[in-house]
């Protein structure tokens, strides 16, 4: 028996599944741990997962707070399918995993096993894989690898203020940092626009080809920005 699974069978808690549908009732005994979770130990190496402010307005997660498919790399193994989220406060990815026992739990995936994952149309590696001496901790969302690089890392910070509409605090909306490599050197970017000047034609080229293709930069998703940079890349 693992630790990790030793560990939960030891702190497992009735309410911790309260957020997930079981398909058939869950009685825990201490001598079937290993064929609860099955046998898949490379994937499903992790802790349970809490909500770190129950009962916040709003959610921490990316895109929604919908369970979402997508793909996991790990140590050169790929893994499509799997049910996740992206919990963007504490920068955690999500498994949704199905034991034996037909009970749905959530698990904290270790970011040390992670390599990357594609999940919503959007591609994330452990930030430590860009390189970057001054961040490290969590991922980032690889927008463009070429001639030059960027990155953008989202977060979300709880709101401790609360009211009527939101007694228990709220979650903000996600808040971006863009990362650019270039000529061997980063530059930390609030917005994508702020971005373009560092470019060597201060962006002309992404400014033509997003009114062309009636891209809003402002307000532009991640497969668009993609697009404007490849088109950029390619033509330098």
């Amino acid at each position: 028996m693992t630790t990790w699974k030793m560990l939960f069978a030891l702190a497992v808690l009735p309410a911790l599944f309260a957020p997930l549908r079981a398909q058939s009732p869950f009685r825990w005994t201490t001598d079937s741990t290993d064929a609860y979770f099955g046998t898949d130990d490379y994937l499903v190496t992790g802790r349970p997962y809490s909500p770190t402010h129950h009962g916040a307005t709003g959610h921490p997660f990316l895109s929604n707070n919908e369970w979402l498919v997508g793909e996991i790399y790990l140590k050169g193994h790929a893994y499509p399918g799997e049910v996740m989220k992206f919990d963007l406060e504490s920068q955690r990815l999500l498994l949704r995993h199905k034991t034996n026992g037909d009970v749905l739990v959530a698990l904290v995936l270790s970011e040390q096993l992670i390599d990357s994952f594609k999940v919503a149309n959007t591609f994330w590696i452990r930030q430590l894989h860009t390189q970057r001496s001054n961040d490290t901790l969590g991922y980032a969302e690889v927008l463009h690898r070429g001639q030059f690089e960027v990155y953008r890392k989202q977060t979300v910070d709880f709101l401790a203020t609360y009211n009527a509409l939101s007694p228990k605090g709220s979650y903000s909306k996600a808040i971006p940092r863009y990362a650019l490599l270039i000529d061997n050197q980063w530059m930390d970017f609030s917005r994508f626009t702020s971005l373009l000047k560092a470019l060597p034609d201060k962006g002309k080229q992404i400014r033509t080809v997003a009114r062309q293709n009636h891209i809003r930069l402002r307000k532009a998703t991640s497969q668009q920005i993609s697009l404007l940079l490849n088109t950029y890349d390619d033509n330098r």
